[in-house]
């Protein structure tokens, strides 16, 4: 998945559109780094999306997002080395 604003492009691994929350908080953190033309996470930042989305839930989301692709990427080398 893709999106454009003007010299930004978000782009979503699309193992994560499985989980709409992910995706939500993805969005939402990438649209606060558009916000504020900066690529940086630091404390502006964070101050700014905890405004758009619960810490706690950020985080939860965020473990969440890594345990999708750290699944995905077990499962491959496991298919690696089975052949």
């Amino acid at each position: 998945m893709i999106l454009r604003n003007g010299g930004f492009v978000l782009r979503i691994n699309e193992l994560l559109l499985k989980d709409r929350d992910v995706v939500r908080a993805v969005i939402i953190h990438e649209l606060v780094h558009m916000r504020l033309k900066s690529r940086w996470h630091n404390d502006k930042f964070y101050s700014m999306l905890f405004t758009y989305i619960d810490e706690e839930e950020y985080w939860r989301l965020y473990e969440r997002m890594n345990e999708i692709v750290a699944d995905h990427l077990i499962q491959r080398l496991r298919q690696q080395r089975q052949r």
